[in-house]
């Protein structure tokens, strides 16, 4: 029987809930989260035990009723027990000032000492929370973030919505509860996200409400330039576009001078926008961007014209607004004017304001901050809120469930309950709604810097469920005119909009529209089939003739020659016919005579008069008039030149100037042009309606499909018409500057990095690209047939060449080996298919002419093999003869390119369409365009400028805070200030101020047996302890000497008689937290310490030039001082002053008499011991009984060990 009852007993204490903190099912390591103010401790889950085995062991009937204290004790309230659940709270703390000023430390201290003081939130848990800082940067939030499983039972945060789905698959991952207001996104409630709740309503469907009742759709958003901003702004349009607004304009405004009219000018310019969200602080918390913002449309004229501005940050707390009158409109008249045209949509306060809350915490000493409630951004009584509304959740949850309270089980918690906020009355929505709060908006009249209710947006339609706004009376003050209102059906989701045009109007446009478009191009085929064949080439900019075939009379060909000597007349009689120089620099001008599959010699001649040249020179050759007195021109009749063209010595290609003016393709008089002799074109009678068919859309000849007059792209040279006179029959192109692209790559001047390499690939594959698809082939395509103009772009010519000598039957010759180095082997192996060519042979060209940009070189040059021989090699393989490129000279992905395209398999070879997204993917989707190129690295220079002034900016910003902030510690702000500026610190008197001194007990001793930086250690982790104390009072440290101690409150800032409370509960935090402090070389040894205070009037100034002090004069210091050497170890001394003082602040400060004490230079009075507070549970250390006689001052030498003891002996005999 006694077995069967101590199984019962075992294996309900183990499966008592109160026993089992872990919800995963299974034993943890103790773990101990020790937060910014308390410590929580997870204790090992307790494993079940079965009643058989426990029962083979014998037991006694005492045995049994052993357990019987241990089950009563399971029932005791959890204060017992100390089960911590510890809150993470996530935010940019540090690094935004304005969240700062939220005193999120503050607000949680509040907040947790509230919740674990009501009863029915005390019964289940002991609450605590731990301050975790939020990077400002996105990348570092959120790898800060996935560190943090250990840091709380759930989290409140983040701040950032750039990383909030992120951070909530992590808290799943955890299983614990996070509860963002800052994630926008809509379907975070679903299964995906388990564990989140929502702890406020969504703020974009407040927004929408808002917008709904107003009738304004059409919206634009501004972000600040931070990433939480930015974020904010994209989550916020895709929420508002989830319900249905045609949003589309998101401005991320810079903090540059010129940063808000840009986003401003951006924002005009959207279609019908008259209402812009801003997503930054309010200025009237001190946010300078959105200042910044306002006066500068107000500048831009834009609050007249009726642009409407709502801040969203304060859709996130409770602005005040009952009589208060914010500085930042009362100081500024221009912004003040500006922000006649914001809507502030904020939480209402309820009966008393934020700052009406802090100030009574501040009175009943719940908040102990020094700062004025109009310093604090309201953002502090939301943080309280939200912690509360967990605290509420959490527990309710418990009650249902009776375990510990897990993510996911938090996240079901079925809310429906009401709460005291920390100024507004609060209730919770069902499963997951958050907490509902009533909103109001609030307008300004442009005169007065005061807020007034306009509507009010009731909780119930927060979510967009039903209802909106409620008129209270007073009507919006509209700076301008009042921006339009938007069609319903943008606000109904079971009616579709189109711009406010209904469907059936839409239709009935789009058939007018398709009419005209069909009767246009009815009449326009009509009117071109009526044209005559020989005037197919209509003018493009209206008027003037239009011809294909042009003679000498409409071209002037030109022979020039520097001489930088003066021409004599033996010159001037010379030939141009001996002129044979690939190059003609005029100037400086380089004017390149190469020409496609001719880089020998140009032969220019001029029909016409020596006035007539020289125009031409000077405005379209862009020549000055003293730049031709250094031409050699030679001047010849109609008659010579048809003799000129006849001779031998003529190349196949010339270069001259439109005499006429022809607008063919907008070519105008004095633009210079190439003119291609065909080969045996004397045996030429006529040009045939087959070739002239080339340029025109009469179907004469099958291979009239090839149109060669509208092949019109950029990377093509255009075909300007055919040239026939005297016997010489030859094509007119665009006439590019700079060569062809065997001319430039063999231009040893020419720096050619892989962006250009790269810009010219590029072209290359676009001309082809679009040729292709037009179904032309080139068949020709080469180095020499690919020509690059001044702007450095590079355009296929010679193509629809062996279609015009087909139509002309003009026999080709054969080419040379040298021709055929980029020809197919395919068509090497089939000389008739080579003079036609295909599309793969096309693509082999290319990869040839890759090899040559490469390698910057010519075709099979590593090979070290005359002509011949290679393309006997490639035509008949095995083995295969390819060039060979190294891998350094271009990305691998651009040579495994070059290696498809010259594949032996013609099938296998890809199409340049393929080639083409390759090449993208190369490039990363970067423009490769050379002067788009050169463009965007002068911009990215300029941006990197910026990017370094904005950061050594912000660098001496930091530096010069970090220094700010070390004078600040050095010296009252107040003093500070009036130093930097050279201003002198007179002395200051102060009526009363209580004074705090210690010391340590014995510190001689101890310096005596411990090494200097030993003592050092001591006393900088003992006053490193202290200085976070006294951070939590309203206190000033004044300064350290040796082991002692002074500490000041009222001095520099007065606080009534305030200041004996602050040094005394400060007094007692530090006796409390040296009672368990050790030191690092002598642990054994304690630490002990005397207080004193006194009260009184002191002198406070600044003295000396060279560092400066802030000091303390007056008999109070010395008394103070006196207080603290007659005190006793562990002890705080105070005088009759200070305990008057205490009694009158009715705080429940427990002191005891003890007794007559003689003060140096102050006689003998009734001194005290400071022992205790009420509501002051922390444990101090207890003073030790002094027997009569003894000294106060010292440790006797039995408390130091002995091998302490034994060196410092050692050490005295050594120095005797």
């Amino acid at each position: 029987m006694a077995s069967r009852l101590d199984s019962d007993l075992l294996y309900s204490l183990s499966h008592h809930p109160r026993l089992q903190p872990n919800t995963l099912g299974s034993p943890t390591k103790k773990r101990s989260n020790e937060g910014q103010w308390g410590k929580g401790v997870i204790l090992d889950s307790v494993p079940s035990s079965d009643a058989p085995t426990l029962a083979t062991r014998p037991h006694s009937w005492l045995s049994s009723w052993m357990f019987v204290p241990l089950l009563m004790a399971t029932y005791l309230p959890c204060e017992a027990w100390g089960t911590t659940f510890k809150v993470a709270i996530v935010g940019p703390w540090t690094c935004d000032p304005l969240f700062s000023k939220a005193l999120p430390d503050t607000a949680a201290r509040l907040a947790m000492s509230r919740i674990n003081k009501n009863p029915y939130l005390s019964k289940g848990y002991w609450y605590d929370y731990t301050l975790v800082n939020e990077d400002c940067k996105t990348s570092r939030a959120l790898a800060r973030f996935a560190e943090l499983e250990g840091y709380g039972s759930a989290f409140l945060g983040p701040a950032n919505p750039g990383y909030c789905t992120s951070a909530a698959l992590l808290a799943r991952s955890w299983n614990k509860g996070i509860l963002s207001w800052s994630c926008l996104k809509p379907n975070m409630d679903n299964g995906m996200y388990p564990t989140f709740m929502r702890p406020m309503p969504l703020s974009s469907r407040v927004l929408f409400a808002v917008l709904r009742f107003f009738h304004w759709a059409h919206v634009a958003i501004i972000t600040s330039e931070e990433d939480l901003w930015e974020a904010t702004g994209q989550e916020l349009a895709s929420s508002l576009r989830a319900l249905g607004l045609p949003l589309s304009t998101v401005v991320t405004m810079e903090m540059d001078k010129e940063g808000p009219r840009k986003a401003l000018e951006e924002i005009r310019n959207a279609h019908r926008v008259r209402v812009v969200i801003m997503c930054m602080h309010s200025v009237l918390i001190g946010g300078e961007p959105q200042q910044k913002l306002l006066t500068t449309a107000m500048d831009m004229r834009m609050i007249d014209r009726g642009y409407i501005f709502i801040p969203y940050d304060t859709l996130l707390y409770a602005l005040p607004y009952k009589d208060v009158k914010y500085p930042a409109l009362a100081n500024n008249t221009k912004l003040r004017k500006a922000y006649d045209s914001v809507l502030t949509v904020t939480m209402d306060s309820g009966e008393r304001d934020f700052y009406e809350a802090f100030k009574d915490a501040q009175d009943s000493y719940e908040i102990r901050s020094s700062s004025s409630p109009e310093q604090v951004s309201p953002f502090f009584g939301s943080i309280y809120n939200m912690l509360y509304f967990l605290a509420m959740s959490v527990e309710q949850a418990r009650l249902a469930g009776g375990r510990w309270v897990s993510g996911d089980v938090l996240a079901q918690s079925k809310g429906d309950f009401e709460f005291d906020g920390f100024n507004q009355p609060l209730f919770a929505g069902d499963y997951g709604e958050g907490m509902q709060a009533r909103y109001v908006v609030l307008d300004t009249d442009g005169r007065e810097p005061a807020l007034t209710v306009t509507h009010v947006l009731e909780a119930a339609h927060t979510h967009g469920k039903f209802g909106g706004l409620k008129y209270t009376g007073r009507s919006i003050h509209f700076a301008g005119a009042t921006p339009n209102n938007d069609p319903n059906c943008w606000f109904s989701p079971y009616i579709a909009c189109s711009g406010g045009l209904d469907g059936v109007t839409l239709f009935l446009l789009f058939i007018l529209f398709c009419m005209l478009v069909s009767g246009g191009v009815a009449l326009a085929m009509d009117f071109r089939g009526r044209m005559p064949v020989g005037f197919g080439l209509g003018g493009l900019g209206g008027g003037g003739s239009s011809k294909i075939i042009l003679t000498l009379d409409d071209l002037v060909f030109i022979n020039t020659q520097v001489s930088k000597k003066k021409l004599n007349e033996e010159n001037m009689a010379k030939s141009s016919l001996d002129v044979k120089t690939p190059r003609h620099s005029v100037s400086g001008r380089s004017y390149v005579a190469s020409s496609p599959e001719s880089s020998n010699i140009a032969v220019f001649e001029v029909d016409t008069t020596m006035d007539l040249l020289t125009d031409i020179l000077v405005h379209g050759a862009e020549l000055s008039l003293t730049e031709t007195a250094t031409v050699l021109l030679n001047v010849q009749r109609r008659d010579v030149s048809k003799s000129i063209f006849h001779d031998r010595n003529i190349e196949q290609s010339f270069c001259g100037v439109f005499l006429k003016f022809y607008r063919i393709h907008r070519v105008l008089q004095g633009d210079w042009v190439w003119l291609k002799k065909c080969p045996n074109g004397e045996s030429i009678l006529e040009v045939n309606r087959s070739a002239q068919a080339v340029f025109s859309k009469v179907a004469v000849h099958p291979l009239s499909y090839v149109q060669l007059r509208d092949m019109r792209q950029e990377n093509l040279n255009l075909f300007l018409g055919l040239f026939f006179d005297s016997g010489i029959f030859g094509i007119v192109t665009e006439h590019c500057t700079r060569g062809s692209l065997e001319d430039l790559l063999n231009n040893e001047d020419m720096r050619l990095d892989w962006m250009f390499k790269s810009s010219l690939l590029t072209d290359l594959i676009r001309g082809m690209k679009y040729l292709h698809h037009h179904k032309i082939i080139h068949g020709r395509l080469k180095s020499r047939n690919c020509v690059v103009d001044g702007r450095f772009v590079l355009k296929v010519t010679d193509y629809g060449f062996n279609a015009i000598m087909l139509s002309q039957n003009i026999a080709m010759e054969g080419p040379r080996p040298e021709d055929q180095l980029w020809t197919a082997p395919e068509l090497l192996r089939d000389p008739p298919l080579e003079k036609k060519g295909t599309f793969q042979a096309d693509v082999y060209s290319f990869s040839i002419i890759m090899q040559e940009v490469i390698s910057r070189n010519a075709p099979f040059c590593m090979l070290d093999m005359p002509a011949e021989e290679i393309v006997a090699k490639v035509r008949s393989p095995p083995p295969l003869c390819r060039p060979s490129v190294s891998v350094d000279e271009a990305p691998l992905e651009c040579i495994q390119i070059m290696k498809q395209c010259w594949s032996e398999e013609p099938e296998r070879r890809p199409t340049f369409e393929e080639i083409f997204k390759q090449f993208k993917s190369v490039n990363k989707g970067k423009k490769t365009n050379i002067i788009d190129s050169m463009l965007r690295m002068l911009e990215q220079y300029s941006s990197n400028l910026e990017d370094l002034i904005r950061e050594r900016t912000e660098e001496l910003e930091v530096e010069r805070a970090k220094t700010e902030n070390l004078v600040a510690q050095m010296l009252p702000r107040t003093v500070a200030l009036a130093l930097k500026t050279g201003k002198p610190v007179k002395p200051e008197h102060f009526d009363e101020v209580t004074l705090y001194f210690s010391d340590i007990v014995g510190f001689t001793t101890i310096s005596a047996l411990s090494d200097p930086i030993e003592v050092v250690d001591l006393l900088n982790d003992l006053y490193t302890l202290f200085d976070a104390i006294i951070g939590q009072h309203d206190v000033y440290k004044v300064e350290t000497i040796g082991d002692a101690y002074m500490v000041a409150s009222g001095v520099p800032n007065r606080n009534g008689n305030r200041h004996a409370a602050e040094v005394s509960n400060m007094s007692l935090d530090i006796l409390h937290c040296v009672g368990a402090f050790k030191m690092r070389h002598m642990p054994d040894v304690k630490v002990k310490i005397r207080i004193g205070l006194h009260s009184g009037p002191v002198v406070a100034g600044v003295v000396g030039l060279t560092m400066p002090r802030y000091c303390l004069f007056g008999d109070t210091v010395n008394t103070a001082s006196r207080m603290e050497s007659t005190g006793l170890p562990y002890r705080i001394h105070l005088n009759q002053r200070t305990v008057d003082i205490l009694h009158s602040l009715k705080l429940g400060y427990k002191v005891d008499l003890r007794g007559k004490t003689e003060l140096k230079g102050k006689g003998v009075e009734d001194t005290y011991w400071l022992v205790g507070r009420d509501g002051f549970d922390k444990p101090l250390p207890i003073p030790p009984d002094l027997t009569p006689g003894a000294s106060n001052h010292g440790i006797s030498l039995d408390e130091i060990p002995a091998d302490r003891r034994q060196r410092f002996l050692d050490r005295q005999k050594r120095m005797k």
